[in-house]
């Protein structure tokens, strides 16, 4: 069997960032983040989509009190509940929980590489429904028969 010393020290799983789109993800970690007046939460999630797997994008949250709203859709997201009152929250409580992530493109950044290049962040998060199937999209009134539609074989001539 091979054996050898390798130093992963700056490496990670996974690697990247999210590109616009949404995706299934699972909350990583939520980090503390100095704000103008208030402190911040940036909730870090990552992918679990087979091609985007490991892939991590952030949302920031304001602590603010009239920024209440946005910390209780992203609670809820990660399938917590919110009481219509004032509330201990700890994050560690939605680590490893999964939801739905719209990700967005949010202007550029000048890379090492002195290039510009595509900022994203997630810019809402929704509940994960593991059991969401699409609805069927009803036809317009006065439209043919489906077959008919969609080029079936019961043409009516």
């Amino acid at each position: 069997m091979p054996k050898a010393d390798i130093d992963f020290s700056d490496t990670s799983s996974g690697g990247g960032y999210l590109t616009a789109g949404t995706y299934h993800v699972r909350l990583q970690d939520v980090q503390e983040a100095d704000g103008r007046e208030y402190p911040l939460w940036v909730w870090i999630v990552a992918s679990v989509e087979p091609e985007s797997f490991g892939k991590t994008a952030r949302h920031t949250t304001s602590l603010s009190p009239k920024a209440a709203y946005f910390i209780r859709q992203t609670i809820e997201a990660f399938g917590g509940e919110v009481p219509q009152s004032i509330a201990s929250i700890n994050t560690d409580d939605y680590l490893n929980c999964e939801a739905m992530a719209l990700v967005i493109e949010d202007g550029t950044f000048t890379g090492k590489d002195g290039q510009e290049h595509p900022r994203y962040k997630v810019d809402r998060l929704m509940p994960y429904m593991a059991s969401y199937v699409p609805r069927p999209v009803a036809a317009p009134a006065g439209a043919p028969p489906d077959d008919a539609r969609f080029g079936g074989d019961d043409i009516p001539f």
